[in-house]
């Protein structure tokens, strides 16, 4: 898997690659998202080097070339969306290939963040919906109820559990009339009139 080989060549600099964004929904919950790169922060520390030209470095010794926002080899896209990590991470172990990657419960955060706050952003909600149904009960709880309060979307996570709960056929439509509920201000069980 790329993910382990950029750990590798991060690790050997003394940095850290953390897979993060799409990219973790797709190793996180398969099939609520396919994402055609590969979205990673790298952080490490402070020197006279900064850390996105030790990073292009690391990128260009494996034979990617930047193209655009990210950097390619092949069929491969790598975008380095950022230099500093404060979600939690774990590790992911698939035999003998290790990665450290951000926590379920952050790129479920972004979906039901994006979802609510973002015009036409139903997709997010979906994802987020198949999301929750593979986590089960396996979320930190308290954790993402916390950063859904800071973002201004707690509402959201309750009216898609509320939805999800009730075995709504999830629409394009059912989603945009959530999305309208949530930006009026409506509480989640106002849903029940949908």
């Amino acid at each position: 898997m790329l993910m382990s080989v950029l750990t590798e060549a991060f690790r050997n600099r003394g940095l850290r690659a953390v897979l993060v964004g799409g990219s973790a929904i797709e190793v996180l919950a398969p099939g609520a998202h396919l994402s055609d790169d590969t979205d990673v922060v790298v952080t490490g520390p402070t020197s006279d080097v900064p850390l996105h030209e030790q990073a292009a470095a690391v990128m260009e010794s494996l034979g990617f070339q930047r193209a655009g926002m990210g950097w390619s080899l092949g069929d491969l896209f790598v975008h380095l969306v950022g230099y500093q990590m404060d979600d939690p991470t774990v590790s992911i172990d698939l035999g003998t290939l290790r990665f450290e990657i951000v926590q379920r419960e952050v790129p479920l955060a972004d979906r039901i963040i994006g979802f609510k706050h973002w015009p036409g952003a139903t997709a997010y909600g979906a994802q987020a919906l198949q999301m929750l149904a593979s986590y089960g009960e396996s979320l930190d709880e308290a954790w993402l109820r916390e950063r859904l309060h800071k973002e201004r979307a707690l509402d959201a996570l309750d009216a898609l559990r509320a939805v999800a709960a009730r075995g709504d056929v999830i629409t394009e439509d059912l989603l945009q009339q959530i999305h309208a509920n949530l930006l009026a201000g409506r509480a989640w069980d106002a849903l029940e009139t949908l």
